[in-house]
């Protein structure tokens, strides 16, 4: 599995996704609490990579990440960033996705590029996922 984080000042998208890139668990935490939730899917799924995006607070986390993975006995952990330049965009439209509405309101959607009245932060390390399974990363940190 992939986990992808959307790192940002008070919120991380999470996404869980298998070898495919089909959603396993999508959620958006509390930045706080962002490493901990990690760690606690680290202990209880089989994780082959931990991607973020190259953004807003991505150097933050992943140090804070590295610092507390050393404990854990993870050595064939993957952990590296993706490029996110884009991601709000493609987020919008996986969203649209999960939840469509009729005919007309898609077509309104798409004509007017619709922003929701909800946190895409889930979505967006969705398309992280999504993009470390067709290039890989950007840049590896372990």
């Amino acid at each position: 599995m992939i986990l992808a984080l959307d790192p940002g000042r008070d919120k991380v998208g999470l996404a869980l996704v298998d070898e495919e890139g089909r959603q396993v668990q999508l959620k958006i935490l509390v930045r706080e609490e962002a490493a901990a939730e990690v760690f606690e899917i680290l202990e209880n799924r089989d994780v082959e990579a931990v991607v973020l995006g190259n953004g807003t607070y991505s150097r933050e986390l992943m140090e804070e990440l590295k610092k507390e993975l050393k404990d854990l006995s993870l050595e064939n952990l993957k952990l590296g960033l993706v490029d996110e330049k884009g991601s709000t965009s493609e987020a919008r439209k996986l969203y649209r996705e999960d939840n469509p509405g009729g005919q007309l309101k898609k077509l309104l959607l798409q004509v007017m590029d619709w922003k929701p009245a909800v946190p895409l932060d889930h979505y967006a390390a969705l398309v992280l996922a999504q993009r470390y399974l067709k290039d890989g990363f950007l840049e590896r940190n372990s």
